[in-house]
């Protein structure tokens, strides 16, 4: 087979977190191969327009595409998308840890099966447990099922169809997104991967999630997705999918069960939650050793640098 890599674009949206930024580009360039990267800068404030211009090389297929204003979520998306002509889009949010093999995983099922529109990666929290292994319903609307969990939680670690993957780590085929007008900017920073998940299966598209697919995301250890202040998003979502999705995550849970499982195991010990800021203080401090401008030049010293950031987050699969 060769390599899916080169026929994917990586669109990256960022608003500020230069750090987390500098971090996952540095773990991608040891994990995208051909891939291009286009970083979308929604008018950042904090030194990323600095740091993104000196690493913009288009030869290399590291691209910055600055914006005037914070467009959010789904317009910074949108244009990351348009400024790619790769077979596959893959959105990814900045601040992720991409392992090896991750870009490579989340493409093999578009080569099996033509009808697989959308794959989604799983995704752990710096602590090991799960904090994305597909999205599941109830009648109140979508939660990330199985979080909270340890990251080898058997049941996360089946390939499956979901209604809905995360929009943190996520590949759509590039043709299916234009088809469908992209992410709706109806949204501001939430639901917009929701609705074109739920898009994509209304006509018939599968969305799998791909658990051999891994990245670290350096989200706060807290639960589910509602915001109640953020209730504008929510009831949009609700007034157009409401009566569309089904209410799926209790006969999940309940098959879990079924098969022996635990899950009871959620809440991270506080040594878990204290290691893992100290991994997260400890990135900060081996970048500013190493003066990474992430420049990649040469590109051995961006290896022997990557190298030394993944052994400081736990592999634990």
């Amino acid at each position: 087979m060769n390599d899916l890599r080169s026929r994917a674009g990586i669109v990256i949206p960022v608003f500020n977190q230069l750090f987390f930024t500098r971090v996952c580009l540095l773990a991608l360039e040891q994990v995208r191969g051909g891939a291009e990267v286009v970083v979308v800068d929604n008018g950042s404030t904090d030194g990323s327009a600095e740091f993104l211009a000196g690493w913009h090389d288009p030869e290399a297929g590291r691209r910055w595409l600055p914006q005037p204003e914070n467009l959010g979520f789904a317009a910074g998306c949108n244009a990351g998308a348009a400024a790619s002509d790769r077979e596959f889009v893959v959105f990814l949010n900045n601040d992720t840890f991409p392992l090896e093999g991750w870009l490579s995983e989340l493409l093999v099922p578009f080569e099996e099966d033509p009808a697989v529109k959308v794959t989604g990666s799983r995704l752990l929290y710096p602590s090991g447990r799960i904090q994305h292994a597909g999205v599941a319903f109830n009648a109140l609307g979508p939660h990330h099922i199985f979080v909270g969990l340890p990251g080898s939680f058997p049941p996360a670690l089946v390939r499956r169809d979901y209604q809905v993957v995360t929009g943190a780590a996520l590949a759509i085929r590039h043709h299916e997104f234009d088809r469908l007008g992209g992410f709706d900017t109806g949204y501001f920073n939430s639901f917009e991967d929701v609705d074109l998940c739920l898009s994509v299966r209304r006509d018939g598209g599968r969305v799998v999630y791909v658990p051999t697919s891994v990245a670290y995301h350096f989200e706060s250890m807290t639960e589910g997705r509602l915001d109640p202040s953020d209730m504008r998003n929510y009831q949009l979502f609700m007034d157009r999918w409401g009566s569309v999705f089904a209410r799926d995550i209790d006969e999940l849970l309940e098959q879990a069960r079924s098969e022996g499982h635990d899950l009871s195991d959620r809440a991270p010990s506080r040594r878990e939650v204290v290691d893992q800021q100290r991994r997260v203080e400890e990135l900060a401090r081996r970048l500013d050793q190493l003066r990474l401008a992430l420049r990649i030049r040469p590109r051995r010293a961006a290896l022997r640098a990557g190298n030394a950031l993944r052994r400081l987050v736990r592999r634990r699969r």
